[in-house]
């Protein structure tokens, strides 16, 4: 199980928000959720990823293979799976196989209740994803990494690490990255160019020499990442725990520079039930928020709930109207 995967694959997905359109950056140009995604943010996401995945990493394998995918249908996700299998099938034979590698990592927006991957046509279910890998396992396992900028990926990463525990699964969960918890939007920032996920996951702390870290455009044209927001839990004190990204790695989940334990013994031997996991995490959220609000104006603990997409358009509209009204106010106010 824990044997390195020589032969690795690594697909880039990006995709525009389904609440998209031209007024967004005019009306609401600063921090907003991903359903309103703008596609050069998500792409910037991905210029990211493809970059960090070229890198020559421990255990990167000595074969790789990559693709990217800018605002895809359903379709060309499905084929380009389909090409990872007929790359990897060429290996099979090889004394060194011991099965592929995948690491996939989507910029975008999360369907409610589900993270389900919105694509252009349609969405990805964790069930869609799970069958299309378990299709291109070959012989030997699949170990695999996921990578979710997008809204309510907490839900889509555990109930697909939970189906990828099964007895029968052919899947190897390796690293899991979710932008959000399951009952959480997430969220991207017109100043940073990004997902705010994707810019505090670039920060290399090994690398940080004073306040910031290497800027994640090649051109610096953002900037370089502060020092303090580094890592998934500098996602949840910059949004004082409105955001809260979920990782897990060997065997355990971390949210808010605390740990939750998947299993009660090394190698999956005896998995804790889903729903106890969930109630571990949500107590561990609860905790922090009310925590870090203690320091914000008012002591104001924000609750958490799940955002429709009507529900979201509706505070887009609120907010388009008050701006209007206060740029009525104003130019009577320059006449009178």
């Amino acid at each position: 199980m824990g044997k390195i995967r020589y032969y690795q694959a690594y697909l880039s997905i990006a995709a525009e928000g389904p609440l998209c359109s031209e007024e967004i950056e005019s009306h609401i140009p600063g921090i907003r959720q991903r359903a309103f995604s703008n596609l050069k943010f998500t792409t910037a996401d991905v210029d990211f990823y493809q970059g960090y995945w070229t890198e020559n990493w421990y255990a990167s394998g000595k074969e790789k293979w990559h693709k990217r995918l800018d605002n895809p249908t359903m379709v060309e996700v499905r084929n380009a799976i389909f090409e990872i299998g007929a790359w990897f099938a060429q290996f099979t034979k090889e004394d060194d196989w011991v099965g592929g590698g995948i690491t996939i990592a989507f910029a975008g927006h999360g369907e409610i209740n589900t993270g389900s991957l919105v694509i252009r046509d349609g969405v990805i279910t964790y069930k869609d994803l799970y069958d299309l890998l378990s299709a291109i396992s070959l012989s030997g396992r699949l170990r695999y990494n996921l990578i979710l900028d997008s809204c309510y990926s907490g839900r889509f990463l555990i109930d697909f690490l939970y189906k990828s525990l099964n007895d029968e699964s052919k899947l190897i969960p390796d690293y899991l990255g979710a932008a959000c918890m399951y009952d959480e939007t997430a969220v991207e920032e017109s100043s940073l160019g990004h997902g705010l996920y994707t810019y505090c996951f670039s920060v290399r702390r090994e690398e940080i020499g004073g306040y910031a870290a290497r800027a994640i455009q090649p051109d610096n044209s953002y900037g370089p990442s502060v020092n303090f927001v580094g890592g998934s839990y500098g996602v949840s004190l910059m949004t004082f725990g409105m955001q809260n990204p979920l990782i897990f790695d060997q065997y355990s989940f971390s949210l808010c520079g605390e740990t939750v334990n998947v299993s009660r013994g090394d190698f999956f031997e005896d998995v804790i039930d889903k729903d106890e996991v969930i109630y571990n995490l949500e107590t561990l959220r609860d905790q922090f928020k009310r925590n870090i609000n203690k320091i914000s104006k008012g002591n104001n603990v924000h609750l958490t709930r799940h955002l429709t997409n009507e529900e979201l358009q509706e505070s887009l509209e609120e907010q388009i109207a008050l701006q209007e009204k206060f740029k009525n106010i104003k130019s009577s106010k320059q006449i009178t």
